[in-house]
């Protein structure tokens, strides 16, 4: 592979930034954010966990005690806090119209709600979640750069990932995902490349285990990376990891609070009180087994989600279809991650144990949300498993770093093109058709498949006719057009517009 020639600082600020600028200029607004900044908003505006006020037309959330709460892992709702309380201040809306603004505000003051929660969505995509996402692609980009001594390979490893796989779809969303995986990967970033210094700094190793902490108060499957990344802190540290454990108590400590202020029991998750319709009732209260509560029962070869119940052969063919059936198969929307499978025998040479933990955190995230009635998790490609996407980052980069670059670059190109086509409406219908019914049941036991082909029916054709939705965008350039044309605004914005 040809060698490049840049100096790393220079080149890791050119990646950061570009894909920053990308994944802020495809802003995109999801449903399920919707309890995510209700939390927000209690917090700022009364000082609550309880988001009775502020659900709107949110369909999931957690209903406790005759109150809703977020149905989501509390971090990232409680990391925008700040962002909410300036808008809350009144010192963004009036700088931009304060005639629209004050008229807004006072005559239609429900719509005044939905515009503070247009513009937080707004802070939290561009000031934590892009910034974040970009973040860890500079640790990708690093730590390839260690495996294989080759900027080039680190360089298209960070590009692979970023723009060829779903990681850039939620890059540009209010959702939890690459939040967490910054705050796991991170931490393995520092044990991986300061080993020698965090072995002689107890305040390193308890920030490390801090960060793994936190991000399973950012978003709950991170407990599955948490468990291998302290098994793998073990096999480096041997009898030095006690502190590493502090740490990790330390950064998940707000969350055994926020649980036990919430719903009396420090390990109760919000999943657990999940229900799933506009107006709840304790009696209706779906008990809604999240990924990291059902390990034991696919162990017993069963699972009860949803009333419904599918043994272990059932599991295997969901596992299946999450990697390469057309529906929503891994690698059929990022075909470059197929070279990662061929890395492992690479990698293996270079370090075993590391090889057999990134083994173990994606086939236990396949077991894991292959478990579950909602594997598939609505939305674009499977965002439950981009907690796996740095580590298979690594494996990748080997085989990047061999393979010839003309096929890199086709392949590569193709997984980018599957993700710019990810920002378009995407139909009910397509959702629908994944729901589970009798008659899915038996088709999957026949293993039949009763799902269509979203990316050439829906994804691509729109991405030719149309080229990308950039929601936001458009919505501003109306706002600039509108006043450019009569002097006011009416703010009419596209927000929960999937």
């Amino acid at each position: 592979m040809r060698r490049l020639n840049f100096p790393d600082k220079k080149l890791e600020f050119l990646i950061s930034l570009s894909f920053w600028l990308v994944y802020v200029i495809f802003t995109t607004s999801l449903v399920e954010e919707q309890t995510i900044y209700a939390l927000t908003q209690g917090v700022v505006e009364k000082n609550t966990f309880v988001i009775n006020s502020f659900i709107w037309n949110a369909v999931d959330k957690s209903y406790y005690n005759g109150n809703y709460y977020s149905d989501k892992a509390p971090g990232l709702s409680f990391m925008a806090v700040p962002l909410y309380a300036i808008i809350q201040s009144d010192q963004i809306l009036p700088w931009f119209d304060k005639n629209s603004f004050e008229k807004i505000k006072t005559e239609q003051p429900d719509y005044y709600k939905y515009l503070k929660k247009f513009i937080l969505h707004s802070f939290v995509v561009a000031l934590i979640v892009a910034p974040l996402s970009a973040l860890t692609l500079i640790l990708i980009f690093r730590i390839a750069k260690k495996i294989t001594n080759s900027q080039s390979a680190a360089v298209l490893t960070a590009i692979s990932i970023g723009a060829g796989t779903s990681f850039f779809y939620y890059a540009s969303t209010g959702l939890v995902h690459n939040v967490g995986v910054f705050f796991s990967f991170f931490a393995f970033y520092l044990i991986y490349t300061r080993f020698e210094e965090i072995k002689r700094k107890i305040s390193l190793q308890l920030f490390t285990g801090g960060l793994i902490g936190f991000s399973i108060f950012v978003d709950y499957l991170q407990l599955i990376v948490a468990f291998f990344l302290i098994g793998y802190i073990i096999l480096k540290f041997k009898n030095s990891w006690s502190f590493f454990l502090i740490g990790i108590f330390v950064g998940v400590l707000p969350l055994l609070i926020y649980n036990f202020d919430t719903f009396d029991n420090p390990l109760a998750l919000s999943y657990s009180y999940h229900c799933y319709s506009y107006v709840c009732e304790e009696k209706n209260s779906i008990d809604y087994n999240p990924p990291v509560q059902i390990i034991g029962q696919i162990i017993e070869k069963s699972a009860h989600i949803f009333d419904r119940r599918y043994t272990s052969p059932d599991l295997f063919n969901i596992m299946t279809r999450m990697l390469i059936f057309p529906y929503k198969g891994l690698f059929i929307y990022s075909p470059i991650l197929i070279f990662a499978l061929f890395g492992f025998f690479y990698f293996y040479k270079i370090d075993p144990n590391l090889t057999f933990i990134i083994l173990g955190i994606f086939v236990t995230f396949l077991i894991v949300i292959g478990g579950i009635d909602h594997w598939h998790g609505d939305y674009f490609g499977l965002r439950y498993l981009i907690p796996t996407l740095p580590f298979l980052a690594l494996p990748l980069s080997v085989i990047l770093n061999k393979q010839n670059t003309q096929l890199i670059v086709i392949t590569l190109l193709l997984s980018t093109a599957v993700m710019f086509s990810s920002h378009q409406f995407t139909p009910w219908p397509i959702y629908n058709s994944i729901y589970k019914t009798e008659q899915y049941y038996q088709e999957l036991r026949e293993w039949k498949e009763p799902l269509g082909v979203p990316l050439i029916e829906h994804y691509f054709p729109l991405m030719i006719t149309k080229g990308p939705k950039l929601f936001y965008l458009q919505t501003v350039y109306s706002w600039l057009e509108q006043k450019y044309k009569t002097g006011e605004v009416t703010f009419h914005t596209q927000i929960d517009s999937k």
